[in-house]
């Protein structure tokens, strides 16, 4: 149908499909021209159309045009004067994406990500691996040094821990402990108590091995060692057997004559026989003294 003088209507029947909808175009009813090639007529004053089959005015048309221009450019992308459209472009990473979800799935991948339960719900830990196994385990770095004290949830770095490796290698951290300048070997020095007890969990005790020679002094409080208890014993295991055979004290036999002699190598006048009440003693055994001018020997209760 041509409408207006000089209009023509010589378009034949159309094939393909509209635009965005896909619907395949209808031509059942021909064409409606108002204008010719070269003669073309403005349409004015048409209403904003309401219905799928309604002619749409200007302002429709730049209302939607906006909106598309809007989502374009919030999207990244844009329109040129032509009607040309540009994709967006995003870089993250180093990297450029081309589509939303490619650049969010590059976010994804990156993102720390809260551990779920089976419905979903967030837990309170993270899992920093992304696959869960030791394999794909990642390191953290630039990590400040956390609190170390009672109650702390701070994570610590790897000098904190080295530092106290170090001090337990150095021996300057538990009961035990060693001067870095006397070298000194302290147990429990900043604790009280009076036993250490060297017993293990069976209740069975242990052999205490490397101890050096203690100082036998009075007053002393060095441990001694085997070794010192082992020349002690000899010596007086020597003075039981001295004893024994009046080789030693201060009443001794000589070997070969047999002769006993009382305080022969230590000075003094008396000799007394009387117990610690100060009762005295009898002497017996006495054989007969003799009897001279000068003679030291004792005389027997016979000779008197």
């Amino acid at each position: 149908m041509a409408l207006g003088a000089g209009s023509m209507a010589l378009r034949g029947s159309l094939s393909g499909t509209e635009a965005f909808t896909t619907n395949t175009l209808s031509s059942a009813n021909g064409e409606v021209s108002v204008g010719a090639q070269g003669a073309e007529r403005q349409i004015t004053n048409i209403a904003g159309g309401q219905q799928d089959t309604d002619a749409v005015n200007v302002r429709q048309l730049r209302s939607v045009g906006s909106g598309v221009t809007k989502n374009a450019t919030a999207l990244g992308g844009s329109f040129g004067s032509d009607g040309t459209y540009t994709p967006p472009s995003y870089t993250y990473n180093g990297r450029s994406y081309a589509t939303v979800p490619g650049v969010v799935g590059a976010l994804d991948q990156l993102a720390l990500r809260y551990d779920t339960d089976g419905s979903g719900n967030r837990l309170s830990s993270i899992d920093l691996s992304r696959a869960g196994t030791v394999g794909s385990a990642v390191r953290i770095t630039g990590l400040a040094p956390g609190s170390l004290a009672a109650g702390s949830t701070d994570a610590v770095n790897g000098d904190q821990l080295y530092a106290l490796r170090q001090s337990i290698d150095d021996g300057t951290f538990g009961l035990v402990r060693q001067g870095s300048t006397s070298r000194a070997i302290r147990v429990a020095a900043a604790t009280d108590g009076a036993l250490v007890d060297f017993r293990n969990s069976a209740g069975t005790g242990r052999v205490l091995s490397g101890v050096s020679a203690g100082s036998l002094a009075a007053g002393s409080n060095g441990a001694v060692n085997g070794g010192q208890l082992y020349a002690t014993n000899q010596a007086v295991a020597g003075l039981s057997a001295g004893l024994a055979n009046g080789s030693v004290g201060l009443v001794k036999q000589d070997a070969a004559t047999r002769g006993l002699t009382v305080g022969a190598e230590t000075d003094g006048t008396t000799v007394s026989f009387a117990d610690r009440d100060g009762t005295a003693r009898t002497l017996t055994g006495v054989s007969g003294g003799r009897v001279a001018l000068g003679s030291t020997d004792a005389v027997s209760g016979g000779q008197v």
